[in-house]
């Protein structure tokens, strides 16, 4: 492995032990425009024209001969016979302008020696095929550039001087007038006009391959950002770290196929890094931050990506055939959470992956194993509140109610006649203690799910809280077709059974109202109620224990946690993520 590290502007590191000089066609065929296919080029621009030009100077030349020279002899006819079916045969196989082949590059220049001797042998300057001789002077030049114009040029001149002195006459003295000189400068002005049209369709060329070069950086954008959509709205659905990692995994292997995969994650108790993901990889338990392989803590220390490549030897890698690897760190709340790394036995595999896409995947990944870490803290958190609260409830309710029918079952035995009624009320007693128990174990398996969202399962809270309670109770549900997933709806359900409870035991209210609102990805779950009220900078006890859990649960989905509260005037307590419209929520008790 070479030892040369190269900082890339942006946000990644590359260390490539291959030369650069591999790289460097690659990235000239990209932004130079193409002239060997000029055949396409040139043919799809002035294929028609040329036709119509080669035929036009036929017919120059054959209302130029008639009817002056019809009868002079066959030398005209066999000419006019010659560039006939020359003109004919370019109309069925027409030259391939702009190509490479040496027989295509000499097509050209044959048939300016067959129009140069049909000038030569027909007056030179006055020649009746002289703009045939043009014509094609102007397509070489204009098909094969500057290199081919003057050969052209050399070859027509050559050819027709060689003819008019073997005829026994002298060039030098055709040109007696200004129509002979205009004749010679047309001829220049010909390669010269084709060099002109040629260096225009090149320019329209590169336009079109620029333009077709931004329209397809803007799909493969439009493709990129498709693609990170759907890998967003994939992960951080997974709550939990084992179905977060498998995910991860999955989309790793669609995206960027590599062979190797090592995923570890700073555990901020110990200050050490645990893999959790180790796929063809040899790791220990856990690690100090000095002591991870090399190419993470590179990543660590320069606190970016980097792009490693091998020739041949392979060190330096985590994976034991590994030749190329990317190396991510992996960020949440502002800082480290983890390091990705990826590998592959092939050189330069990662090359081709976009870097928007390799971002945004790290991103996303980063995100749903920190989603996945708060739940498995909030789940503890949980169900050691749970445990708190059943034995709370447990204490204040059934404790309480069967102290009573223990003391109430112990005067009637003492007593000497019990009536009907005594009997019937400490039955209805003992019936409503039976009843808060079986609302206590229903609050502790009762759980959302698809099918069983938090617009039915509230609806049902409510409702036995207001059968139970003899309080004016009512739940609210806008949006009742949207639902959020279910884990976040779970822990808004826990929040909403510790409001409920709380209104029970402290505020003494008459009316509640509970409104729940899902826009999106936006929700509240506002509580409201028209109790006594308090202080919460100066909650008892129990009240600040509730606040605070409901508060930590709000946190780990994201969502904020308000209190609005006065003694006196009641409660008012909000559960909200992201902007909605300005949901009206009413006082409870009051019209909405």
């Amino acid at each position: 492995m070479s030892s040369g590290t190269t900082g890339v502007p942006g946000s990644v590191v590359h260390t490539n032990a291959l030369s650069e000089a591999g790289a460097r066609p690659k990235a000239r065929a990209a932004v130079e425009p193409t002239t060997t296919g000029g055949t396409a080029v040139f043919a799809a621009t002035v294929g028609p024209a040329t036709t119509v030009l080669r035929w036009a100077s036929v017919g120059y030349g054959l209302v130029a001969i008639a009817p002056d020279r019809v009868g002079s002899g066959w030398d005209d006819v066999v000419l006019l016979a010659l560039c006939v079916f020359l003109t004919t045969l370019r109309t069925i196989m027409p030259l391939n302008l702009g190509s490479n082949d040496r027989l295509d590059r000499a097509l050209p220049l044959v048939d300016v020696a067959v129009f140069a001797v049909a000038v030569g042998l027909s007056g030179a300057t006055e020649s009746p095929w002289l703009l045939c001789l043009l014509t094609a002077v102007g397509l070489a030049a204009y098909g094969w550039g500057n290199r081919f114009a003057l050969w052209a040029g050399v070859l027509a001149v050559a050819s027709v001087t060689l003819l008019v002195e073997l005829s026994g006459g002298s060039l030098s003295d055709r040109l007696d007038d200004a129509g002979d000189l205009l004749a010679v400068v047309s001829l220049a002005l010909a390669a010269a006009g084709g060099l002109f049209l040629r260096s225009r369709a090149i320019e329209a060329a590169r336009l079109v391959q620029r333009t077709g070069g931004e329209l397809a950086r803007l799909r493969s954008a439009n493709e990129l950002l498709r693609e990170l959509t759907d890998v967003a709205l994939t992960l951080p659905g997974a709550f939990t770290l084992r179905e977060a990692l498998s995910r991860s995994r999955d989309l790793l292997g669609t995206y960027m196929d590599p062979r190797t995969v090592v995923l570890v994650t700073l555990d901020e108790n110990t200050d050490e890094w645990t893999p959790k993901i180790t796929d063809r990889a040899a790791m220990r338990a856990a690690y100090k931050r000095d002591e991870l392989p090399e190419p993470l803590r590179l990543a660590l220390d320069v606190a970016r990506t980097v792009v490693r490549n091998a020739s041949s030897d392979g060190n330096g890698f985590i994976g034991p055939d590994s030749h190329s690897g990317i190396y991510m760190v992996l960020h949440a709340r502002g800082h480290a959470i983890g390091v990705l790394a990826l590998e592959h036995p092939d050189p330069g595999h990662f090359d081709d992956v976009d870097p928007v896409l390799r971002e945004g995947l790290g991103d996303v990944i980063a995100l749903s194993v920190d989603n996945a870490r708060w739940f498995a803290r909030l789940r503890s958190l949980g169900a050691q509140e749970e445990r708190v609260r059943v034995a709370r409830d447990v204490h204040d309710r059934l404790g309480q109610w069967m102290t009573y029918l223990k003391m109430e079952l112990e005067r009637m035995c003492s007593a000497d006649e019990v009536t009907t009624e005594e009997l019937q009320r400490v039955h209805d007693d003992a019936a409503f203690a039976l009843d808060e128990l079986r609302e206590t174990l229903r609050q502790l398996r009762s759980g959302v799910t698809d099918e069983r969202p938090l617009s039915v399962l509230g609806r049902e809270l409510v409702e036995r809280f207001a059968d139970r309670s003899d309080v004016a109770a009512r739940f609210l549900v806008r949006n009742p077709d949207q639902q959020l997933p279910v884990p976040v709806e779970n822990e808004l359900l826990r929040i909403l059974q510790e409001a409920l409870n709380n209104i029970d035991r402290h505020a003494k209210a008459e009316h509640v109202e509970v409104d729940w609102v899902v826009d999106g990805g936006n929700y509240q779950l506002a509580v409201i109620d028209d109790g006594r009220g308090f202080d919460p900078s100066h909650a008892v006890r129990e009240q600040s224990y509730g606040l605070v859990g409901m508060r930590e649960r709000a946190e780990v989905i994201g969502a904020t946690f308000e209190i609005d509260s006065q003694p006196g005037v009641g409660t008012r307590l909000y559960v909200r993520a992201g902007q909605l419209q300005s949901p009206t929520v009413a006082r409870a008790g009051q019209p909405n």
